[in-house]
Order: structure tokens, then C-alpha cells, then sequence
């Protein structure tokens, strides 16, 4: 898979997500908080166990990524993830099927798109301001 996002997705952005059909994953969107200098496939591809098997692009016009994971390893990708956002090379993400955090952060075992969304906004605003 090439490693950087496609051209047209630094001037698009998409929020949220698309279900995917895996029980175990982490994405993120190739627009990162309407920054169009962050590319953040790269980052990903260096978390993701496997990148040539397990990352792939989806969503709208393809402008969204994932790494596909196991129970195993879906927690190593998160906190991979998790130190990438306090760096700021990633902005947002989120995974499915994570245990709740240390932090208490999350809902019922499972910290999904919106849980990691608002994260990476306090950490943003934390850091930016």
C-alpha cells in the first residue's frame, strides 16, 4: 500500500466514521483537524502490526484509514496511537474493541471514535493554547 494519503484528501474534510466489519481496529481520518499539512498514513503504518496485510483506506473517496487488529494487539496500536496524539503527529483516531483506558476514559470496555475524538480535541486545545 503506497504510504502517503491521497492528494485530494488534504483538502477534504471527513468526520466521523464507517463501521467496519472487524471486531478489532484502530483509524483515523488522512485530514487531521482540518489540517492539511499532517499527513498522518505514515504514522499509522509505523503503529500498525503488519501494514502490508492489516491498513488499508476506506470511506468516502477513500479518505479515511484503518489498521485491522487483534485482541492481542489492538492495545499496543492504541497506545501507539495515544503517543503519537500527545506528539501532534496524529490528531485524532479512534479503535473498536479496546479495553477502557487506565485513565477511566471510555464506556463500557470499548473507547470508540467519539471517546478518542474528544480526547484528541483536549489534548489539542491543551497543547495549542
Amino acid at each position: 500500500m503506497n504510504t502517503t494519503r491521497p492528494a485530494h484528501c488534504a483538502t477534504q474534510n471527513y468526520t466521523g466514521s464507517t463501521d467496519l466489519p472487524y471486531e478489532y481496529y484502530c483509524s483515523l481520518p488522512l485530514m487531521q483537524a482540518n489540517s492539511a499539512s499532517l499527513d498522518p498514513l505514515p504514522a499509522l503504518r509505523g503503529c500498525c502490526e503488519d501494514p502490508d496485510e492489516n491498513l488499508a483506506l476506506y470511506g468516502r473517496n477513500n479518505c479515511q484509514a484503518y489498521c485491522n487488529a487483534t485482541e492481542e494487539t489492538v492495545p499496543d496500536l492504541r497506545d501507539c496511537l495515544m503517543r503519537l496524539l500527545r506528539s501532534r503527529e496524529v490528531l485524532e483516531f479512534g479503535c473498536e474493541g479496546t479495553e477502557e483506558n487506565a485513565a477511566g476514559r471510555g464506556r463500557g470496555g470499548a473507547l470508540g471514535w467519539a471517546g478518542y475524538l474528544v480526547v484528541g480535541l483536549a489534548v489539542v486545545g491543551v497543547l495549542g493554547g
